[in-house]
């Protein structure tokens, strides 16, 4: 059984973290602005902000944070370990663009969205409010 495992930590719930401050005021706040994630593309995380704002038809924008601030930001709610470890996983390959392969395609038979796509099937989770639980 094949078991395909990204090269980089990419989770799509990345970007639904950032959907209460995209609903808020459209900016987003987070550390490595120039962290490259991979789909089918290459794209900063400043890149992806771009794209969110584009797709819901608002401005938004990036506000890179620093470790320290990102940490202050998570206390009491993330394990400090945890922060400390993607801190360091999102540093460690500043700069350099994200190796992008046809893996996906070649597994699947068919290409994998784009992150425009991605945004596009999930923006009503992006642009409105939760339901109350």
């Amino acid at each position: 059984m094949t078991s395909p495992r990204p090269s980089r930590w990419t989770p799509h719930c990345t970007f639904l973290w950032w959907a209460p401050a995209v609903r808020a005021d459209g900016v987003v706040r987070w550390p490595y602005g120039d962290y490259v994630l991979t789909g089918p593309e290459s794209l900063s995380q400043v890149a992806h902000v771009g794209i969110i704002g584009d797709v819901l038809g608002r401005r938004t924008r990036f506000e890179e944070l620093s470790p320290e601030e990102l940490r202050i930001e998570t206390q009491g709610t993330w394990p400090p370990p945890l922060v400390d470890m993607l801190l360091d996983a999102w540093a460690a390959p500043m700069g350099r663009p994200a190796f992008v392969t046809s893996t996906v395609s070649e597994i699947l038979g068919s290409a994998p969205r784009t992150f425009r796509r991605w945004v596009a099937d999930h923006a009503t989770a992006l642009a409105e409010d939760p339901p109350p639980d």
